[in-house]
């Protein structure tokens, strides 16, 4: 099954939401990956979900960034 974007943000809302809750009672919250081809927009539902949650967003591309030598 395949989903949309605008299908998957709710989804991605309620476990933000369920994280702060198993958080309160002292659980390990989930980490969400969300993988996909590129160019089709994950990024930036990530960055609106945030903004509509009012979390901070930090955008990190590790494929701009380079490994330093011994």
């Amino acid at each position: 099954m395949e989903l949309t974007l605008s299908e998957v943000k709710p989804l991605i809302k309620y476990i933000i939401r369920n994280n702060e809750r198993i958080q309160d009672e002292g659980k390990i919250p989930k980490a969400i990956n969300i993988i996909s081809e590129a160019g089709i927009g994950k990024s930036e539902t990530i960055e609106q979900i945030a903004k509509e949650l009012d979390y901070n967003f930090v955008k990190i591309n590790l494929a701009q960034t380079t490994e330093t030598g011994d």
